[in-house]
């Protein structure tokens, strides 16, 4: 059985500028690090209203299905005339990459630090690995960066799904869906929940692995020979699910369409495909809920999710949720109670870990399932769907 995480993928700390693929990196080092700054000094004004002005001084830091669409993605800010756009990437492969993985590691600490404490940056990214399930790194360097420049704007840039050869379109499809709405958007409540005077979003690239996958599959993508294979001509360049140039490209346009709010149909971009990217990134926009948009909580007001967090609100839910070794199953209605369920946890591409029949009450081992967030699906005797919720593991 393959491995139950979330993403499911670990990349060698010693290899991970190798799936750069030679792409340059704004990477800080060492042990004294001098005081940071961007030639200009630009420091944004007005960031908690969403208004880039001329460009945002921004921090992204993350791994390889992360870091390498925010390489490239300064020339698009200045080519829609945002030229006080700058930008610092911060990089480590895989789990390495997690915002708690980044602030475990002394170096890398040091290497962001270094960069919040020049005051400069508008706007700081992160993005996820399900090895570090909790809020935890999230909520670490929101106090970090908040100490320097109160107004900064964060934000979740949502990957997409590994292994694609794994599953099926619509099992992607789906997994990258619930990886959105079951775990970041929560997420997201959460950040802002605690700190109301900035704002907090995500960015869906992800989706466009799945939306080219779907054109791919349909014979719509002449410029692509396969799922997985050279960068050049395929959607992924490896079987982990690293990015082609295509998708990094598509996943750029939704970047700037999210960041700096451009008309992604009037950007006069051309990467020499034979398909025009920039519909699908906007369509991709177009579908996101926009409480989750930059400045959308302004719109649809604070949820009331919590991450991680049990639920003794709803119906029927499970218990303790973080859990390391066994969960529950109870229900707070009579109806319910003493009914069977059947159970079934997914990691996010949607793979089975575990089906059980449950009762109320009843306990449910899971001591083989890694450190990771999975999807639970409760259904009744008759197979009707109750509930679908996340499950936060901790080994």
């Amino acid at each position: 059985m393959k491995p139950a995480l979330l993403f499911g993928y670990k990349i060698a700390s010693t290899g991970c500028y190798a799936c750069l693929l030679g792409f340059a990196m704004v990477l800080l080092t060492n042990s004294s690090p001098p005081a940071f700054s961007f030639e200009s000094g630009h420091l944004l004004l007005n960031s908690t209203d969403c208004l880039p002005g001329t460009g945002y001084s921004s921090l992204f830091m993350g791994h390889s299905f992360f870091s390498p669409v925010a390489i490239n993605f300064e020339n698009h800010a200045h080519a829609n005339g945002f030229l006080d756009h700058q930008q610092a990437i911060v990089h480590r492969g895989g789990v390495n990459g997690a915002p708690e993985a980044l602030w475990l590691d002394p170096e890398a600490r040091t290497e962001i630090q270094t960069i919040l404490q020049s005051g400069q940056i508008d706007k700081l990214g992160m993005t996820y690995h399900p090895d570090f399930p909790s809020a935890t790194g999230y909520f670490t360097w929101v106090d970090e960066a908040l100490q320097y420049n109160a107004n900064t704007i964060f934000f979740i840039g949502i990957p997409w799904v590994p292994y694609p050869e794994n599953g099926t379109l619509e099992e992607t499809t789906q997994a990258w869906l619930d990886l959105q709405n079951i775990v970041i958007y929560p997420l997201i409540d959460s950040l802002r929940s605690i700190y109301p005077e900035n704002n907090f979003y995500a960015i869906p690239y992800g989706q466009g692995a799945n939306r080219l996958r779907q054109l791919f599959e349909a014979g719509q993508l002449p410029d692509i020979q396969a799922l997985i294979g050279p960068p050049q001509t395929s959607i992924h360049s490896d079987q982990l699910g690293h990015g082609g140039l295509m998708l990094r490209r598509l996943s750029e346009l939704v970047w700037l369409g999210s960041i700096y709010d451009v008309d992604l149909l009037n950007y006069d971009y051309n990467p020499n495909f034979s398909i025009d990217l920039r519909p699908i990134a906007a369509s991709i926009l177009a579908e996101q809920d926009v409480c989750y948009t930059c400045g959308g909580e302004s719109i649809c007001g604070l949820s009331s999710s919590a991450f991680p967090a049990s639920e003794p609100q709803h119906q029927i839910y499970l218990y303790p949720n973080p859990a390391n070794d066994i969960v529950a199953i109870f229900a707070n209605t009579e109806e319910l109670q003493d009914e069977p369920f059947a159970i079934t946890i997914q990691d996010i591409q949607g793979r089975e870990m575990l089906s059980k029949i449950i009762r109320d009450g009843e306990f449910l081992p899971i001591q083989e399932l890694k450190s990771g967030i999975y999807i639970y699906h409760l259904r009744n005797s008759e197979r009707q769907l109750l509930k679908t919720g996340r499950l936060v593991v901790t080994q």
